[in-house]
């Protein structure tokens, strides 16, 4: 039968970080990178229900306060790794299709023998 999902049910216990008697409030802002899929849900859930118009560039930070890079310098990284990663996969199979291609020729060439 075909049932409804339900959202993931708050932790409930002390290992996770946050107290049992926590409201889902609570856990969307305690920490944000906990264990605790329930925050996670919650802060998803948070950022979906926010119009497209809510971030503005204010709230965006330029530079990444993990490694010290600009946005823009991980973003143009971001992009051209992606594009390495293209220019690969299309090489190889450029190759697997000119293989296949040779063997298919040599294939006929010997039919015709």
């Amino acid at each position: 039968p075909d049932t409804p999902k339900t959202p993931p049910q708050p932790p409930r216990s002390p290992a996770a970080g946050v107290p049992a008697s926590a409201s889902p409030d609570e856990l969307a802002t305690a920490d944000p990178l906990s264990k605790s899929r329930y925050a996670k849900y919650l802060m998803g859930q948070r950022l979906l229900q926010k119009p497209p118009g809510a971030l503005d560039k204010a709230t965006i930070p330029k530079i990444d306060p993990a490694c010290g890079k600009s946005i823009e310098e991980l973003i143009q990284g971001y992009r051209c790794a992606i594009d390495r990663g293209f220019q690969a996969f299309a090489a190889v199979v450029g190759v697997v299709v000119a293989a296949a291609v040779a063997s298919y020729l040599a294939v006929i060439a010997q039919s015709r023998d």
